[in-house]
């Protein structure tokens, strides 16, 4: 009778033990999928920065961009 509580006993240690190492396993994927959703999450921000800036720029003066093309010889100048 004792040796079956004591062979029940390590059983249970033993998945008591598996249960711990699945459990850490477990939490640090998780950290690792909030580090990389936080990573991502800035990467995204960051896009979403640029492109609200290159938005907001003015267009280019057309007079300008003739003159400029006309200087490199890409179009006629009108002078």
């Amino acid at each position: 009778m004792i040796i079956a509580a004591l062979v029940l006993a390590t059983v249970a240690l033993v998945v008591a033990a598996v249960a711990v190492r699945v459990a850490f396993a477990a939490n640090r994927r998780a950290v690792e999928s909030r580090t990389q959703a936080r990573q991502a999450r800035a990467h995204a921000d960051a896009l979403g920065d640029r492109l609200r800036g290159e938005m907001r720029r003015p267009a280019p003066d057309p007079s300008v961009v003739a003159k400029v093309l006309g200087a490199v010889g890409l179009i006629e100048s009108r002078r």
